[in-house]
């Protein structure tokens, strides 16, 4: 019997389509980098690889994935190359070929070989695919390692993972089945890396965890350059001595801490400088943070500790219930007074305790009780439940009918967010005198939902300031700013955890799969194991997508969103709290995220699909209400999120991102305050003010800042954290939960092993794609002819039958648009703006270009003090043109020098007008002035005039001082204005 050769293992590479005759050098080689990120990967044996880097072809030894950011992100790689630079021709390669026998794969000459001595690249493959990037990295140290030490001359800045490994000529398959062990490798890794944080590190002190590159750079550019020349020499050896020890104890690569020793030398040392350097410990990386912090360096999110303590003003209880809370309960809590935060677990009857504590304590005197819900649905069944008035809508029916109540003797009143200033309002009508108490259900929404419901909520915090007592209710308190309240009431029911049985993680590998993917995961849930599922899913496109495909694979599915919120299967989980049996599978948005139950069987799994592109769910507090609307026992409630790329794991801390927030608008508050031309009634919100929740106190004749807007802001940062630190995420929702995961699973992998047949799924999204794109199409060509002077008058007069109907008929980018721009340009302009707008990004860029306009003209014919204006009369002065990081470098000095951060001045920059080249130098930037007029009427095809009108009724609508101002600008531009 003939033996049968094994076949040869398989690699993932992306190809360069050129083969180049001489090696690529500088701007080729970015040309080759960006080409390379457009292609795909290949499954290839290393045979195929050695012949296309023998030819001159230019090979990325890893699977990698682009983010929206045009940044490569390493997916995995199972082979690496190293350089062998033998400048003296010492070494023999009959002789590295015997010595490695069992590893080496493959070599291949560079270009320069026999023109600076031997030159050539070895060549190694894993018996393993490696999925972490810094594993992979610490695999090739490991064997550079070994290599050195057997007296071959070799490049010590080993090739990273993600870097375009170069062609060459001459290249030879020495061994297609020699192999690394990857495991061995990956723990001599760790070995040598724990070793070397034992030396640096003291466990005892705080910077006991090493410093991710990102975050030294951010200390390198608080502390700024260092010029040597101006008797700074010692510091100067401080910091890059320091930074020096930190790559040589292996905690950066050796090309991250060159460019941390750029920004400290200001460019103007070399890399021989750089080399120079030899750390003997003197300086360490503690000597760089006391050198940023002295410059008021700030740690990112990433870095703030669970320790610190941001000043507790609330007293802290504890209340024991078994099983559900009560009235009894309750009543204490109302009856001694103050603020209260009841954080109590969803399920534990929150609402109907407090409902039936209210109705046990009113009497017909002037005192009420008003418990408010953040939806309509949930406020009619709450009212429905306790056979109360709901108090809802627009018609002024609504509050007659709740003053007849009030009349009758009745107290308690069951109201919307936005309706309870109303219902204040009318009651002290009829009693001036009156006091009441107010509950405010699902506390958490006014952090999560202050953006886009600002009026309803800064109103309700208003009546909230005017209640004897308060009582807010959540289930997840992590959001919410605790000082706020005089106690905070934790509840333990014996039972605080989530209904699910375990917690489990579903990856996936590629954007483009991972609506494919999700649809085959639900069709073996469904199908095979008999499961059914509710998946959460923030874009309404996406849910159509799988929705059909799931359709067509014979699978009953119901879709829930904001716009189906009239349909029977939405009526019927919030008004009896059941899923028609038939149902297998349920989308929706997170319109059901909040206050509804839905009493279930065992055989259910929960989704929620997190990723930036298909559906941003990073919140987890939202998370965990998602959990929680199945209220009976089930079995699974699950994320499926993009593979991790990054490592860390570090829980985000709201409180300090929250806290640091606060200081900075405290400290811009008093000193605008404090300055002796500050003039309330000449402050102007603009874009640094606005980012702070700046606004005037009328009462008190001063400036305050809005913490709610800081507080929300604070929650948005740490979802854009967890959006980008997925295993962090993934440890918070644990956190959260109460649940350890069960173990993850990559759905990219199962399909490629279980070889599962995908194609009719992607045919089916294709197909569906197919139809929204020509839906899009459809509606893109339709706003010409549905936008008319009748729908352009009803914008400008509010008539909300008139919009509606037109939003129907456009794409949504074409409706914000118009919304936006019709108050202050003519019928014709609006026209000629709305064609132009062919993504998302385009929506409302002329009408931020009239707002930055009639800002930066205000700011200069009115001197008084404002951050925004110091930021740009900083920003006018940077008129030469200087190289993009020399740019940088200016904008970090701006923002140091004028108290604010780095990314408030890039925000303040976007209002100017910014002129880009690219020299032999490399690009080079300046700023050129404000937006001028013909600037605008040129971008957007427009005539000045047209230009002129938006910016008057712009500046008329701010007030009278910014149209005067804006006027005299256009005067010193030479038009009548």
């Amino acid at each position: 019997m003939q033996a049968t050769t094994a076949a040869p293992p398989l690699h993932a590479a992306i190809v360069h389509s050129t083969a180049f005759q001489e090696q690529p050098q500088g701007h080729e080689m970015g040309i080759i980098t960006n080409d390379l990120k457009k292609a795909y990967s290949e499954r290839l044996p290393l045979s195929t690889i050695l012949n296309y880097f023998g030819n001159g072809h230019c090979v990325l030894a890893a699977d990698v994935d682009t983010d929206e950011n045009n940044t490569m992100q390493f997916v995995s790689a199972s082979f690496f190359a190293i350089d062998v630079d033998d400048d003296n021709e010492e070494t023999d390669i009959k002789e590295i070929v015997s010595m490695l026998k069992g590893k080496l794969a493959g070599i291949f000459h560079t270009f320069s070989h026999g023109i600076k001595g031997n030159r050539y690249r070895l060549v190694f493959q894993l018996d393993q695919r490696i999925t972490n990037e810094r594993e992979m990295r610490g695999i090739i140290e490991i064997m550079v390692d070994e290599l050195a030490a057997m007296g071959i001359p070799v490049d010590r800045q080993a090739i990273p993972p993600k870097q375009v490994i170069r062609g060459g000529k001459a290249a030879q398959l020495i061994d297609e089945q020699a192999m690394i062990n990857a495991g061995q490798y990956k723990d001599k890794a760790r070995q040598k890396a724990q070793s070397k944080q034992n030396a640096l590190f003291d466990p005892n002190s705080r910077n006991h965890k090493p410093l991710p590159f990102d975050e030294l750079k951010r200390m390198c550019e608080a502390i700024g350059h260092i010029p040597t020349s101006a008797g700074r020499g010692q510091e100067w050896n401080q910091c890059v001595y320091a930074i020096k020890h930190y790559v040589e104890m292996k905690m950066i690569a050796d090309e991250e801490g060159r460019q941390l020793f750029d920004i400290i030398s200001g460019g103007e040392a070399t890399e021989k400088q750089w080399n120079a350097i030899k750390p003997r410990g003197e300086a360490t990386i503690g000597t760089l943070i006391h050198k940023a912090e002295e410059q008021g360096f700030k740690p990112s999110a990433r870095t703030f500790q669970a320790s610190i303590s941001y000043g507790q003003t609330y007293t802290a209880d504890r209340l024991e219930v078994k099983g559900y809370l009560q009235a009894k309960d309750i009543k204490p809590l109302i009856e001694e007074g103050g603020s209260i935060l009841l954080d109590s677990p969803t399920g534990s009857a929150k609402t109907t305790s407090v409902i039936d504590a209210f109705q046990e304590i009113a009497s017909k005197q002037k005192h009420f009780y008003v418990f408010a819900c953040p939806t309509v649905a949930l406020t009619d069944q709450v009212a429905n439940d306790h056979s109360l008035r709901s108090v809802k809508g627009q018609t002024e029916r609504v509050m007659a009918n709740a003053m007849r109540d009030a009349r009758q003797g009745k107290r308690v009143f069951v109201s919307t967010y936005d309706k309870v200033p109303a219902l204040i309002e009318h009651l002290r009508r009829v009693y001036p005198e009156l006091t009441f108490t107010l509950a405010i259900d699902e506390y958490h929404k006014l952090v999560s939902d202050y953006d886009y419901r600002y009026r309803a909520i800064s109103d309700l915090k208003a009546v909230q300031g005017q209640a004897e007592n308060v009582l807010a209710l959540s289930g997840t308190p992590e959001d919410i700013d605790k000082n706020e309240f005089d106690r905070v009431v934790k509840v333990n029911t014996g039972r605080n955890g989530s209904p699910c049985n375990e917690f489990g993680v579903y990856t996936f590998e590629y954007r483009k799969n991972a609506l494919t993917e999700i649809t085959e995961l639900l069709k073996v849930r469904v199908q095979h194991h008999g499961w059914r599922v509710i998946v959460y899913m923030q874009s309404k496109a996406n849910i159509d997508r799988v929705k059909q495909a799931l359709r067509k694979a014979g699978i009953k599915t119901h879709v829930i969103d904001a716009s189906k919120k009239s349909n029977s299967e939405y009526k019927n989980i919030v008004e009896n709290g059941t899923i028609d049996d038939d149902v297998q599978v349920l989308l929706t948005t997170n319109v059901i995220a909040d206050g509804v139950s839905i009493y279930n069987e065992l055989d259910w799994e929960v989704i929620a699909v997190a990723d930036g592109e298909h559906s941003p769910l990073f919140n987890v507090s939202a998370l965990k209400q998602m959990s929680n609307r199945l209220r009976n026992s089930y079995r699974r409630f699950s994320v499926f999120t993009l593979e991790a790329r990054a490592k860390e794991d570090d829980l985000f801390n709201i409180e300090g991102a929250y806290h640091y927030r606060d200081s900075i608008a405290r400290r811009i508050t008093d000193e605008l305050n404090s300055h002796p031309l500050f003039d309330r009634k000449l402050f102007a919100q603009s874009h640094i003010e606005r980012n702070y929740g700046l606004t005037e106190d009328c009462l008190n004749n001063c400036l305050t800042y809005d913490k709610a807007w800081n507080r929300y802001n604070a929650a948005l940062d740490q979802e854009l954290y967890y959006a980008k630190y997925r295993n962090a995420f993934l440890k918070a929702t644990e956190r959260i939960l109460n649940l350890n995961r069960i173990g993850t699973l990559n759905i990219s992998k199962a399909v490629r092993d279980n070889n599962l047949e995908t194609a009719l799924t992607e045919q089916s999204i294709a197909e569906t794609d197919e139809v929204l794109q020509l839906s899009e199409d459809e509606k893109k060509e339709n706003i010409l002819s549905a936008f008319t002077p009748k729908v352009y008058h009803a914008f400008r007069n509010e008539d909300e039958q008139i919009m509606n109907e037109f939003k129907r008929q456009v794409t949504a980018t074409h409706y914000a648009c118009l919304k936006a721009l019709a108050p202050y340009v003519s019928f014709e302009t609006c026209q000629s703006v709305v064609i132009q707008v062919k993504r998302k990004a385009d929506t409302h860029a002329f009408f931020q270009m009239l707002m930055s306009r009639v800002e930066t003209d205000f700011h200069s014919q009115i001197h008084r003090p404002s951050k925004t204006r110091e930021a740009i009369q900083e920003l006018l002065k940077l008129d030469t043109f200087c190289l993009n990081d020399e740019f940088k470098e200016e904008i970090q000095e701006i923002a140091k020098r004028i108290g604010v951060t780095k990314k408030d001045v890039e925000g303040v920059l976007k209002m100017m007008n910014v002129e880009s080249k690219r020299t032999n130098q490399g690009r080079m930037k300046r700023v050129d002035g404000v937006q001028s007029v013909d600037d605008m009427a040129q971008k957007f095809g427009l005539s000045h005039e047209q230009v002129i009108e938006g910016l008057i009724n712009m500046a008329k609508s701010k007030g009278a001082l910014y149209e005067k101002a804006t006027r005299a600008e256009l005067r010193k531009e030479g038009f009548t204005a």
